[in-house]
């Protein structure tokens, strides 16, 4: 009948020499995972996975490996090797949902897919911080995708174009058809001239042909009141009939008729008169427009009064001006800067401003877009405006992005509607406004890191909290019923009233052994006690004292222990040997119930060899080897070397007081 083991074997790493593994036609009933057998109706080493019986016997019935696409290698027999062969692969343009097998770093470098928009988001992002629009631009901004755009009436005031047709222009119709300005190169400084006018400038290919620059005839005759012109002499033009009586013009002679007239002695108009080629008028001569006369013409320098009717020359007119206008715009420094030097004065403000006095701005916002803020003002306002009721949240929050693609807001406030409670929020998805939604997609409550908190604490505080309590009602107690440590136990001055807590090493607990420890007990004391005792124990009954541990020294002055209660019953050795004898089963006569015990020898070679001296007389006798940490039997090498000695041996390396060897006999 085969011996059973109610525990673990463990051979410590030495052989299990000549063993047999269980032999069985049909699997064993209710299994246990990792147990064998061997069936032998198939000949094969079965062993049980937690589900099944799994064959340790060598399967397959693979007759060779063909490397497929991407792929090199392969064989029928043998170890067969399969290795990547990219060249094989054929080409492919990358699209952003495209896999890539990867080693995760963070996963014990476990092939894993990842998509190529997400390697590409790993490249660089750069470090620009805002794009502001320049001359002739407009757009921009600090955050987001940046758009610039050109403005719509583009002014430049010198541009230099290397092309040989640099200017291109589309017009009123978007479409297939420009207008290009080519330029020949040229082999010196050229300059084109345009006249202070308003008209078409005429193509070389047009009507303008010749040397017209230079010319001294016109192309075709033109005629003048029916003489023929062609510029090249003077011609006499006979007055029509009734336009001139002597030197005087008709009045039938329109203005539309009269193309030009020389020296008038007296000039009287009763419409108007267009002169396209100027009017001379003499210093002496009266001239008068709608009944005033303009008798004299002011020169520079002359004295001019605020009634006079005179005709004036641009100088008289500049002294005038001057007399009575502003003569200089000066802007006050690095608040307005003022710039007359073309003639038209520009005011604006300067790249750097600065208030010297204060600075109101009333409307609904007002954006800083500055990289550092600085305020002399200790003390900031907020909600200046919400005196008439408490119906908005105080306070400021950031921006933030964890992830790229979501925006985050941050921030510390005043909780109108929660009896004005600070509260320091995080990860909240939607912008407050004039309140904060506590209840809005990522909304949570932030980790504040102080220094020294002062005042009342309500809540959980995670962390190290140092410092003195002025005053807590409440703490909370935590179960520890078997943590190996030492406790101390804490007591106070006082039975009532603020006391601060004291501790004393000497008066300690062991939540593992269920041991209280101090150097004196004072009363009556219930329950076992471990340790010396000292002082006079004043009343001791047999219903008092259930147990004694060792006794280190003293006498026993008191009636012999009985047998049944674990004593001998006799205050000698050999009446104590006599009263523990024993007659057994086989045994010739009266055998003395003897025990010897002795630590394995400690050794490093692997094996341990000991020798008990017992000194029993006999081989009857019974050795047993524990663990004396754990206090388990082991088995080892016994050897009753002689009526007084056991020889134990135990394999491996052992250490000084790892096992202890028992004889009783």
């Amino acid at each position: 009948m085969a011996q059973k083991f109610l525990t673990n074997i463990d051979l410590n790493k030495n052989e299990l020499q000549n063993a047999k593994v269980q032999n069985l036609g049909t699997a064993p009933g209710s299994p246990a995972t990792g147990q064998i057998y061997f069936n032998t109706s198939d000949n094969e080493l079965y062993i049980y996975n937690g589900s099944g019986w799994i064959s340790l016997q060598e399967q397959g019935d693979i007759t060779g490996v063909t490397a497929g696409t991407g792929l090199s290698g392969g064989g029928t027999s043998g170890a067969v090797t399969v290795n990547f062969a990219p060249s094989g692969l054929s080409a492919v343009t990358v699209a952003a949902d495209d896999k890539v097998i990867i080693a995760d770093t963070n996963d014990s470098d476990n092939p894993k897919t990842v998509t190529a928009q997400a390697i590409a988001n790993l490249a660089p992002q750069g470090d620009v911080t805002s794009v502001t629009a320049g001359t002739n631009l407009n757009g921009g901004g600090a955050s987001g995708d940046v758009t610039l755009n050109l403005d719509t009436n583009i002014s430049i005031a010198t541009a230099t174009f290397s092309s040989a047709s640099p200017l291109v222009f589309e017009g009123a119709t978007a479409d297939a058809h420009e207008t290009t300005f080519a330029i020949t190169d040229p082999t010196a400084d050229r300059t084109i001239t345009f006249q202070n006018a308003t008209g078409t400038v005429a193509h070389l290919d047009s009507d303008i042909t010749g040397n017209a620059a230079t010319a001294t005839a016109l192309a075709t005759a033109r005629e003048i009141n029916g003489e023929s012109f062609d510029g090249t002499g003077n011609i006499t033009v006979t007055a029509a009939a009734n336009t001139l009586t002597t030197n005087t013009l008709a009045s039938g002679v329109t203005a539309s008729s009269l193309t030009s007239v020389g020296t008038l002695a007296d000039l009287t108009v009763a419409g108007l008169i267009t002169a396209n080629g100027g009017i001379t008028i003499q210093a002496t001569d009266t001239f008068t427009f709608d009944s005033v006369a303009l008798t004299t013409v002011q020169s520079s320098g002359e004295a001019f009064a605020d009634n006079d009717t005179s005709l004036m020359t641009s100088a008289s007119i500049n002294d005038r001006i001057a007399a009575t206008t502003v003569n200089s715009l000066t802007g006050t420094a690095n608040e307005v800067e003022v710039d007359a030097s073309t003639g038209a004065v520009t005011v604006g403000l300067p790249n750097n401003v600065t208030i010297s006095g204060n600075l109101t701005v009333n409307g609904d916002t007002t954006t800083v877009n500055t990289a550092t803020l600085s305020v002399e003002d200790p003390l900031i306002i907020l909600a200046n405006g919400n005196n008439a009721a408490d119906s908005v949240d105080i306070g400021f929050y950031g921006l933030y992005d964890t992830s790229g693609s979501q925006d985050l807001y941050a921030g510390l406030f005043r909780d109108a509607n929660d009896s004005g409670k600070f509260k320091l929020f995080k990860d909240l998805q939607v912008e407050p406004t004039t309140t904060v939604n506590t209840g809005g997609t990522g909304y949570a409550a932030a980790t504040l890191v102080v220094g020294t908190l002062e005042g009342a604490v309500t809540g959980n505080v995670t962390g190290d909290l140092t410092g003195t309590a002025s005053l807590a009602t409440n703490v909370t107690a935590t179960a520890n019923n078997s943590t190996d440590e030492t406790v101390y136990l804490t007591f106070v001055d006082g039975a009532t009233g603020d006391q601060g807590i004291e501790t004393d090493t000497g008066l300690n607990y062991n939540p593992s052994t269920g041991v209280l420890t101090t150097t004196s007990v004072t009363g009556n004391l219930t329950g076992n006690v471990t340790g010396n005792l000292t002082g006079t124990i004043l009343t001791a009954s047999q219903t008092n004292i259930t147990a004694i541990g060792t006794i280190a020294t003293g006498t026993w002055q008191a009636t012999d222990i009985g047998v049944a209660y674990g004593g001998t019953g006799a205050s000698s050795a050999g009446d104590a040997r006599d009263n523990l004898a024993a007659t057994g089963s086989g045994l010739s006569g009266t055998t003395l119930a003897r025990v010897a015990g002795k630590d394995c020898s400690a050794d490093s070679s692997g094996t341990s060899t000991t020798t008990v001296t017992h000194n029993f007389g006999t081989r009857d006798v019974l050795v047993q080897v524990y663990d004396a940490s754990s206090y388990a039997e082991v088995q080892g090498d016994i050897v009753r070397t002689d009526t007084n000695t056991v020889t134990v041996t135990l394999l491996g390396t052992i250490s000084a007081g790892d096992y202890r060897i028992v004889v009783t006999g």
